[in-house]
């Protein structure tokens, strides 16, 4: 894991998220130059390797997949509404969703693959980190003010979109060849 020269690495998360769907169109409002973002990459990584960030070879995949079901359990640990929820380049019509096992919800066209405390275990993180099938990668750690669950198969509207962007407390921009991670994360006081 690498701390890594914000100001280096936003225009990238910037132009990741503007390739985004509904959820990164509310994420690029976020005060990403108030935030802090590290790599999963060696510390040992090279300045000049550590900004190309479509060159894999950097890192084992599988070791930012441990990184990412880490992050994610831990935050699905804290008390409160929490949500880990990934864009899928899947259309809500793609035929792939009648055999997928894991949660997800619509907005407008698009498929969002999501985790919840009360759905998270080892096998659904890592199923929905799998079924988020979008280059870049582009996942937030958030949480909503209500009580009440996101449905599975269930059709959102823009306002709960633009709340878990509000409260995202991290962001996770796929790098390298998606064999690692951008990961920014809100300062907290």
């Amino acid at each position: 894991m690498k701390t890594v020269d914000k100001s280096l690495v936003l225009p990238y998360i910037v132009r990741s998220l503007e390739l985004g769907g509904g959820l990164a169109a509310h994420l690029l409002s976020l005060p990403l130059e108030l935030g802090e973002v590290v790599a999963t990459v060696p510390e040992t990584t090279p300045q000049q390797d550590l900004l190309r960030f479509e060159v894999g070879g950097i890192v084992n995949g599988r070791e930012t997949g441990h990184f990412l079901e880490e992050l994610i359990t831990k935050h699905l640990r804290i008390r409160g509404n929490r949500y880990v929820v990934f864009e899928s380049d899947l259309s809500r019509r793609a035929p792939a969703l009648s055999t997928a096992e894991e949660p997800y919800f619509f907005y407008r066209d698009e498929t969002l693959y999501y985790v919840d405390a009360n759905l998270a275990s080892p096998e659904s993180i890592r199923g929905v980190l799998r079924w988020a099938r979008r280059w870049p990668l582009l996942g937030v750690l958030s949480s909503l003010a209500a009580a009440a669950p996101i449905e599975v198969r269930s059709e959102v509207d823009d306002e709960l979109l633009k709340e878990l962007a509000i409260r995202t407390e991290h962001l996770v921009v796929g790098a390298y060849d998606e064999e690692a991670v951008l990961v920014w994360s809100r300062k907290t006081a």
